[in-house]
């Protein structure tokens, strides 16, 4: 039974309490970019057999089910979810949202929408949120890899690199420009 894998790790809800997100964003639209962040992003960090280890864990807990994430032998999976994996999808799915939210394909192309009360933003000043928390989600792999290899016997289904060598590269927002 593979129902858990459509199960966030995150909800709309504690993302618009992250004080990221005004609290009118359509939870729909949220919870799209929440799957953006976990599914492609996430799993390109951890790898699919973790992540999906977590969603299994999350789902046993909403079904009241045996073997979820509040369970005692689950503590260091339930450690990773709530400091470590939660703040980076907060930050992943804001930066998705940021387009998402302030363009619209329609019939008759790409649109954004405005208001007689209400000044949308350019895409400079939209590209300078998703950098600022492009550098955060970068900030928070840096902090869940370093945790994971400092626990790595406690995440078996881990891509994370661990070795030596490894950990000598970091993730990192750089924003280096090589125009004229």
């Amino acid at each position: 039974m593979t129902d858990y894998l459509n199960t966030m790790l995150i909800s709309p809800k504690v993302v618009k309490q992250s004080g990221e997100l005004n609290l009118n964003c359509d939870d729909s639209m949220i919870g799209v970019s929440i799957r953006t962040a976990q599914n492609v992003y996430l799993v390109d960090v951890l790898g699919t057999e973790l992540v999906q280890r977590l969603q299994e864990l999350v789902y046993n807990k909403i079904k009241n089910r045996a073997d979820n994430i509040d369970e005692e032998a689950n503590v260091a999976y339930k450690t990773l979810l709530d400091d470590y994996i939660e703040p980076a999808l907060i930050h992943k799915t804001v930066i998705d949202l940021c387009i998402r939210s302030s363009y619209k394909v329609r019939n008759m192309g790409v649109v954004q929408n405005s208001d007689t009360n209400v000044l949308a933003a350019n895409i400079d000043d939209i590209k300078h949120l998703q950098n600022y928390m492009e550098t955060m989600w970068n900030h928070d792999l840096n902090r869940m890899a370093d945790f994971i290899c400092g626990n790595k016997d406690a995440y078996p289904e881990s891509k994370v690199s661990c070795g030596p060598c490894d950990r000598k590269n970091k993730y990192a927002n750089i924003n280096i420009w090589l125009g004229k």
